[in-house]
């Protein structure tokens, strides 16, 4: 079962705490990705705004 990110675990089980530290961590490190990600794509579309970028698109840091 999915259980959301901010949930508590169901029981004192090991079991279910090690589950779910594993689960929060595992979204925390997903959602830093997705953010990197977008950051990226923000730098690119700033820097084709950029004089120095938009004569030659190779010069872009993210190539």
């Amino acid at each position: 079962k999915k259980r959301s990110e901010w949930a508590e675990p169901d029981s004192d089980s090991f079991e279910d705490y090690w589950d779910f530290y594993t689960t929060f961590f595992q979204n925390c490190i997903d959602n830093e990705k997705k953010m990197s990600h977008y950051s990226s794509i923000a730098h690119f579309i700033q820097g084709l705004n950029d004089d120095e970028y938009s004569k030659d698109i190779t010069k872009s840091p993210n190539f």
